[in-house]
């Protein structure tokens, strides 16, 4: 028994003093090598992670960067946007001042001007080209529009009204506007033949036919009206004789102001655009006012007419009366007689029964 437990006992203690060589014996040998690849894996690591913050902050760069580009161009987007937005502003205001239907009027008939292009008083081709000689074509049918606006018909009718002969043109036109101006007698044409609807017309040849218009037409008397002589030193008596009466009337009623302070009414110069328009407007102005007056005046004749026509009718009654009274005075007499004669021949047969 002893000598199990000495043996248990000395193999234990053999397992003892041996195991610290069995150990080393078993664990494998350490290599240099193997210390340096850890050094260089430790050191590796570091320096990856180094690697990693530098990439790191050169990644915040870039992205600081694309910031600031991204900024960048943001703003040379709102610059350009800007840009542009001036320069449709700019083209705008180009357009604007290219497309104003006032362009280049005088600025003392602006206002007016205006008004008759609101009115649609204007003809197209006179629009923006407010300096340029009128036509003759175009001053007829500035002239036809005025007609137009007072007796609110439109010119066929207007003619149909006033039974004017239609057929009876121009050689060179049959435009319906001149041939309106013939058919009243405002115009007669360049010789009586030819109209000349290209060629130009002057102040004076205007104001003529405004104011023929106003008496053959609405049958405006103009005699009453101060003389142009009277009104422009440059109005000659002799030379504008048959314009003279229309110059004083359009002066008095303001269809023409003259030109400028010199008192002059300058009728040889070519009439302008504006002038046309102005001259019109102001025209139908004063023709719609007289027109309204003949009217009111013609109404009072009218009521007087009537009234004058009811006395007569009462003074024909009267009469009628009278007349009346008077048959039946004369049957009273008539029936008194008769009674008388009755009472006669009464008395008679009394005294032939006596």
């Amino acid at each position: 028994m002893k000598r199990k437990l000495l043996s248990i006992f000395m193999v234990v203690a053999l397992i003892l003093t041996l195991a610290p060589f069995i150990v080393a014996s078993a664990a494998p040998p350490a290599d240099d090598d193997d210390d340096e690849d850890i050094e260089a894996v430790v050191n590796g690591d570091d320096e990856d992670d180094a690697d990693d913050e530098d990439e790191d902050d050169a990644d915040d760069e870039d992205d600081e960067d694309d910031a600031d580009d991204e900024d960048e161009d943001d703003a040379d987007d709102e610059d350009e946007d800007d840009a542009d937005d001036e320069d449709e502003d700019d083209a705008d205001d180009e357009d604007d001042a290219s497309t104003d239907p006032l362009d280049g009027a005088h600025v003392s008939l602006v206002e007016e001007l205006a008004i008759a292009l609101e009115l649609g008083f204007v003809p197209e081709a006179m629009i923006g080209n407010w300096r340029e000689p009128t036509s003759r074509l175009l001053a007829a049918e500035m002239i036809v529009m005025l007609v137009e606006v007072v007796f609110e018909m439109d010119i066929d009718e207007i003619a149909e009204e006033l039974d004017l002969d239609m057929s009876d043109t121009f050689s060179d036109t049959d435009n319906v506007a001149v041939t309106f101006l013939k058919a009243t007698k405002i115009s007669n044409g360049v010789d009586g033949v030819r109209y000349d609807p290209d060629g130009t017309f002057t102040r004076v040849m205007m104001v003529t036919m405004l104011g023929r218009l106003a008496e053959n037409v609405f049958g405006i008397d103009l005699s009453g009206y101060q003389l142009g002589t009277d009104v422009f030193n440059d109005l000659s008596a002799t030379g504008h004789s048959y314009a003279n009466q229309y110059v004083g009337w359009a002066a008095e009623t303001g269809i023409t102001l003259g030109q400028g302070a010199s008192n002059t009414f300058v009728p040889g110069d070519d009439l302008l655009n504006q002038a046309t328009v102005a001259f019109t407007l102001r025209a139908c102005g004063v023709i719609l006012e007289a027109v309204a007056q003949l009217d009111a005046d013609g109404g009072d004749d009218a009521e007087d007419a009537e009234d004058a026509e009811d006395a007569e009718d009462a003074d024909e009654e009267d009469e009628d009366d009278e007349d009346e009274d008077e048959d039946d005075d004369e049957d009273d007499d008539e029936d008194e007689d008769d009674d008388e004669d009755d009472d006669e021949d009464e008395d008679d047969e009394d005294e032939d029964e006596e």
